[in-house]
């Protein structure tokens, strides 16, 4: 009788044990997951912004053509992030905007897209 005590024991051990694991790792999954979005919205609110105060330097041509370098450099080699500009002037616009689907809308005005396209 001591033997089916002890396993059920075990048993009952096991099941909570396995119980508390998983809540603790479903916590410091889901915030693991808020803080990485936290800081992907961070850097993309930063370059943005860099973006933003490049276009606004470029207002002549010649300006214009530096900020599109400028912009070019800041795209990285993956290309995860892209820019594009448009303008009522053609000449200043930049890139093209990214077509997809929109899978998921995020804080901020930004999206995540899925366009279909492999860089």
């Amino acid at each position: 009788m001591n033997r089916s005590i002890a396993r059920r024991l075990a048993l009952m051990f096991a099941l909570v044990a396995l119980f508390v694991f998983t809540l603790v790792g479903a916590g410091l999954f889901a915030v693991l997951r808020s803080q990485l979005e936290s800081h992907l919205r961070e850097s993309l609110d930063d370059r943005a912004q860099i973006a933003r105060l490049i276009c606004n330097h470029g207002l002549t041509p010649d300006k214009w053509r530096m900020s599109r370098e400028k912009l070019t450099d800041m795209t990285p080699p993956d290309r995860s992030t892209v820019y594009a500009v448009t303008s009522i002037e053609p000449s200043y616009n930049y890139g093209k905007p990214i077509e997809g689907t929109i899978i998921k809308t995020l804080p901020g005005g930004y999206a995540r897209e899925a366009s279909g396209r492999r860089c």
